[in-house]
């Protein structure tokens, strides 16, 4: 841009000192102009964009909302007829133009470039197809140019091993968990991309179909992404080589100015309180000042969680779960994210369990969760009691991890491992085999607490390293009046050892109320027990309902 313009001093006494009597007047910007409307202004200290009035200072400009196409943009200039003179440093007046000047005007493509949908508004779920569309506009440039160009689709995904916390998929196959394989992947195969397992760019190993191509330059394409974990969570980019943008533009959410990769789930908030404002939320992961703070995300957090989940309320490794209070230890060994992933189950045990169907469910990170590995529904055991976790039925055959009954075996986000404990029948037939400890009978035992993965208690050297509630079928058969009730108050007894081995004698009650599944000696006539205690006496002493704990001491 001109800056300057050479004009005649008009003072004629005493006359200028200038050089031929010509002076070099300063030309300034009067107005911009553009065709089409819109805004011109600046960035300010943060890169943000804002209106400027002072045409002087003007460097950007900012097409009107939606708008793509051709614009043509002029500028007005015009000199300050001032000068000063050399010889006496004071500043004289010079020649006039008129009137001011206007440039040719400066022909500009204003493109789009966006990525619809901007996230998935749902929980992942394992075996979900998604498609995203990546479209260019306008057709053609200012030139007459196409528009169109080869248009990248890139995932950034979570890799969780398994589809859940215990079940995994390995069959050689591209719907492939393994710990290597992404949890979100193109399917491979679609029409008009050249789509790869393992591509090694400079920036970035695409591993795990996270890397597709159009085949021909276009102006709009759609992809589709499956989600292979209840968990997952990632980003979709969509790139190319556009105008003004090195090396490659992103496009930007459809209907927004957030240049990212779509949200698969979307997450852009964790339910807290970042900034300490007592406002939840306020600021989003969105490349926007949320809070009109003057700062962008600086105080946003997600938390790898979808924020439409019911639990959305806490960093995704908490572990704080407070309900029923047990002995007021928080948790149990989940995290927040545990649980929101989920696992399969056989369902929630109760005093009526039939066989029940194998399936996925997520958990309450609220609520504190055992969970009880059976072979054999008949003899799973049960926490009745209003104050008693949750308890859950696994399928011990189904187990990832057999050797030690690891519930969150498939997990990078675990803060320990978590045990189920297994119901194990013993089955001998008495003289020399008859499981006699210390002089007495043993209709059942437990091997340890719940939280722990070593043998404590182990006299006749059952399989295995987990906790496992062993039952001695044969002398419950032989002893007892009634086998079924009988043998699930056995097994109820030996769990509830399991998150009481932290109390005094493994929490057995010696006396205790003949209902509670706690008290010694073992009952071998109905009635049997069949819960735990709440409150004792009159003295309010705390029963079974208000000692257990499913996290270590």
């Amino acid at each position: 841009m001109v800056t300057s313009d050479l004009d005649t001093c008009t003072v004629y006494w005493p006359p200028c000192s200038f050089s031929n009597n010509t002076a070099h007047n300063r030309v300034v910007v009067k107005e911009w102009h553009a065709d089409v409307g819109g805004t011109f202004g600046r960035l300010d200290e943060k890169g943000n964009f804002v209106p400027e009035g002072d045409p002087t200072k003007v460097t950007h400009y900012k097409p009107p909302k939606d708008y793509t196409g051709y614009v043509s943009i002029t500028v007005e200039i015009d000199d300050i007829p001032k000068a000063v003179d050399p010889a006496t440093g004071q500043e004289v007046d010079t020649w006039n133009d008129e009137p001011p000047a206007v440039s040719d005007p400066a022909k500009l493509t204003v493109w789009e470039f966006e990525i619809d949908p901007p996230f998935i508004d749902a929980l992942p779920q394992d075996g979900a197809t998604y498609t995203f569309t990546a479209t260019i506009r306008p057709e053609k440039d200012h030139y007459g140019q196409s528009m169109a160009r080869f248009i990248v689709f890139e995932i950034y995904s979570s890799r969780e091993p398994g589809y859940c916390l215990n079940a995994s998929r390995e069959q050689g196959l591209w719907t492939d968990t393994s710990p290597e394989d992404n949890d979100l992947k193109f399917v491979p195969n679609q029409q008009g991309f050249q789509i790869e397992n393992d591509v090694d760019l400079p920036i970035e190993p695409y591993l795990g179909y996270g890397w597709a191509v159009t085949v021909n330059p276009v102006l709009t394409a759609s992809v589709q992404v499956r989600c292979l974990d209840y968990g997952a969570y990632g980003s979709i980019w969509a790139l190319a080589d556009l105008p003004g943008q090195e090396p490659f533009a992103a496009a930007r959410w459809k209907g927004t100015f957030v240049e990212r990769g779509a949200l698969i789930p979307l997450d852009q908030r964790d339910g807290l309180d970042n900034d300490g404002d007592s406002e939840l939320d306020e600021d989003l992961i969105d490349g926007q000042d949320n809070d009109n703070d003057g700062e962008i995300d600086e105080d946003a957090e997600r938390n790898l969680i979808y924020d439409g989940w019911q639990w959305n309320n806490g960093a995704a490794m908490d572990d704080n779960d407070n309900e029923p209070q047990g002995d007021g230890t928080r948790g149990d060994g989940l995290t927040r994210y545990e649980e929101y992933r989920g696992l399969l189950v056989l369902g929630e045990a109760n005093d009526g369990n039939r066989a029940q169907v194998l399936h996925y469910i997520r958990l309450n990170p609220v609520r504190k969760e055992i969970f009880v590995s059976v072979s054999e529904i008949p003899h799973a055991g049960y926490f009745p009691g209003s104050g008693m976790p949750t308890t859950y039925l696994l399928d011990f055959n189904n187990l990832p991890d057999q050797e030690s009954h690891i519930v969150n075996f498939h997990s990078t986000m675990r803060i320990r491992p978590v045990f189920s404990i297994r119901v194990y029948r013993r089955i001998v037939a008495g003289g020399t085999a008859e499981p006699i400890w210390h002089g007495q009978i043993l209709y059942g035992y437990c091997t340890q607490p719940i939280w722990s993965g070593q043998r404590q208690f182990d006299p006749f050297g059952v399989p295995g390293t987990g906790p496992m509630a062993v039952i001695h079928t044969a002398q419950i058969q032989r002893d007892c009046d009634d086998y079924g009730s009988a043998s699930r108050y056995v097994v109820g007894h030996e769990i509830g050892h399991s998150v009481l081995w932290h109390q005094p004698n493994n929490g057995h009650h010696d006396p205790g109320p003949d209902f509670c599944l706690m008290p010694i000696p073992i009952r071998t006539s109905s009635p049997y027990p069949s819960e735990f205690c709440g409150i004792l006496n009159v003295n309010q002493d705390p029963g079974c309902q208000f000692r257990w704990r499913l996290n270590p001491p």
